[in-house]
């Protein structure tokens, strides 16, 4: 057909899903029929540019259905309330605030923004009462930098409550705008001291956020200095390096590099698996398990913690609210807490 037309043939999901890559997304939701959802037409389009697809559930896609046909397949406007309705749920279920990244700043955010579009997201949060938060947590290199000042001077100029970042150069720049105050120290492993945290709060940030595998008695220790925030529930990075170490190990072995570049690390002496991630800003590996902190949420709140943060990297946003809901209805939730009751340092020959 194609021959007889002067017309340029284009493949739907294949543009829907390059386009989606343009904007940095690396997980993506579709909303669409049933019998879309089940061909996994788009699951596939996007797994091949590498973005992780999510879908509603339950009476969510009911809701997304009614809306296809009853409302825009029967030319009547859509009920964009509705679909707000959707994003209202995770107020609903507990959270203050969420945490979008700016593309080519933010290290493994499972929402990756364009700096034009946080202005959008902002209203959005304003009007359901969220608190809008900024991951800009990548190692900066010098041509970093034009855009990590013109993101802060963005998110200043809009209020945005808060802004991650683990490079110093980041802070610097917040200085000289006078926007350090919205600052949170998020360097993953490194704080695991109250002196390392009184350090960055005293350049006057708003907060820092505490090393990842500490434990209960760790982080009571730590917590005679204020405004610290704790990672509760999700995978959480243990390695980050900028190099692309999967598709480097590809190329020496002779093995085709896959679009998607995701897999399970084991070790030699272990038997868990630990995700093992590569994008745009480098590898990385993450947690056997995501952490849970069901036990020592009160213990947390006693001592003095009164930032809590849940990352969703490899979950779904009804993940999210399932676990809001586990929090707040005191229910059973998956996953691990046996780092809060053991030594952060231990050698392997003691372990035996």
């Amino acid at each position: 057909a194609e021959g007889l037309t002067s017309a340029r043939f284009v493949n739907m999901l294949d543009e829907t899903a390059a386009f989606v890559k343009q904007l940095g997304v690396t997980k993506c939701a579709i909303l669409a029929t049933d019998g879309t959802l089940d061909t996994r037409v788009y699951d596939r389009a996007l797994a091949a540019q590498g973005i992780a697809a999510a879908a509603p559930e339950g009476e969510d896609q009911k809701l997304v259905m009614s809306i296809i046909y009853d409302q825009v397949k029967a030319g009547i406007a859509p009920d964009v309330e509705g679909f707000a309705a959707l994003c209202q749920k995770m107020v609903d279920a507990g959270c203050d605030g969420i945490i979008i990244g700016v593309v080519h700043l933010a290290l493994h955010c499972p929402c990756m923004v364009e700096l034009d579009e946080i202005a959008q997201w902002k209203e959005s949060c304003d009007q359901l009462g969220l608190d809008l938060y900024v991951n800009g947590t990548k190692m900066m290199m010098d041509e970093d930098l034009p855009l990590v000042l013109k993101t802060l001077q963005r998110c200043q100029s809009l209020g945005i409550q808060g802004f991650y970042f683990a490079d110093e150069g980041v802070l610097q720049l917040a200085k000289e705008i006078g926007y350090q105050q919205a600052l949170i120290y998020q360097p993953e492993t490194l704080i695991t001291n109250h002196l390392d945290a009184q350090f960055y709060l005293n350049q006057g940030i708003q907060a820092v956020s505490l090393a990842h595998e500490l434990s209960l008695e760790e982080i009571k220790k730590i917590v005679q200095t204020p405004h610290l925030e704790v990672l509760i529930n999700g995978y959480f990075s243990i390695l980050y390096s900028r190099r692309p170490l999967i598709s480097n190990y590809m190329h020496q072995e002779n093995i085709e590099v896959p679009s998607t570049l995701q897999y399970d690390l084991i070790e030699a002496t272990r038997t868990d698996r630990m995700p093992i991630l590569q994008d745009e800003t480098g590898t990385h590996i993450f947690s056997e398990q995501p952490i849970q902190s069901y036990n020592e949420i009160q213990a947390l709140k006693e001592c003095g913690i009164s930032r809590f943060r849940i990352d969703s990297i490899f979950q779904s946003d009804a993940w999210t609210i399932d676990i809001l809901k586990a929090y707040k209805e005191h229910l059973v939730m998956p996953g691990s807490d046996h780092w809060y009751h053991q030594q952060t340092i231990r050698k392997k020959e003691e372990q035996k």
